[in-house]
This record gives structure tokens, sequence and C-alpha cells, in this order.
């Protein structure tokens, strides 16, 4: 684990275990996939168990302590994207979200607003809860 990473992690109040016991992840095709059988599950919203991941328009990936945002080419169709309570410390890789209406990334380690430079459609982006002091990265909006 990358130091800046842990140091934040060790101020993070909403993180009741150690440090240690808290296993980073990235987003990848099994924690997607997981999200797709849980919501088919509770909301039958997806017409086929087979619905394919570059179908998804939302995708909610909430306290899996995620340490970056990556890993999200092909998924051009999402308009949602819900990342609140993770250890995010950097707003990035959401280029091709051309589509993205909603960005929630509260209550993670985000520093400084940026990496939203593509996301035109974006009409509410929740930050509460991170640790920006400047509210500049929001002209491209």
């Amino acid at each position: 684990m990358e130091k800046h990473v842990k140091d934040r992690l060790k101020t993070k109040s909403k993180i009741e275990k150690e440090v240690e016991t808290v296993k980073p992840t990235v987003i990848n095709d099994d924690l997607i996939e997981s999200y797709m059988v849980s919501y088919n599950k509770e909301n039958k919203i997806f017409d086929r168990p087979d619905m394919r991941i570059w179908d998804l328009s939302h995708l909610a990936l909430s306290y899996k302590n995620i340490v970056e945002i990556d890993n999200l080419r092909g998924l051009e169709n999402l308009t949602k994207l819900q990342l609140d309570n993770n250890i995010i410390v950097k707003i990035q890789n959401l280029d091709n979200l051309v589509n993205l209406q909603w960005l929630d990334l509260s209550f993670n380690l985000i520093t400084e607003i940026e990496g939203l430079d593509r996301c035109w459609q974006l009409t509410d982006l929740s930050l509460y809860k991170n640790k920006i002091k400047n509210l500049g990265g929001l002209d491209q909006l």
C-alpha cells in the first residue's frame, strides 16, 4: 500500500478497524459482476441474467475499500456512478464516461477536484466529507 494512502487511512475517522486490516481493492470485473448479481436479486432491474457489463447504466460500489477509480473502460453507458464510503484519494479515469450524470464520491479521501473535464453531462456531484479545501476544477461542468 502506498505511503500517502496509508497515512490518509490513519486519519479516516469512519474506519473503525486497524489500518492493517483494511484491504484496499480496485474496481474489477468480479466487483462489477457481483454488483449486477446482487442488484438483480433485490430489484429485478436487469432483463437477463447474462446482461453484459457494458450495458450498465448505473453502478454502485459503496463500502468496498476502493482505493482508486480505474477499470471503467467500456462502461460508456453509465449515467450513475456511486463510489461513496471508500478510500479513493484522487478523481481520475472518468474520461470515457461521457454520459455520466450523477456521481457520488462522498466519504472518501479526495483532496482536490480534478479529472471531471470530460464529464459534460454531469448534473449531480457529491463530494461530501472529503479532504477538499479548494473548490476549483469545476469550470468545465
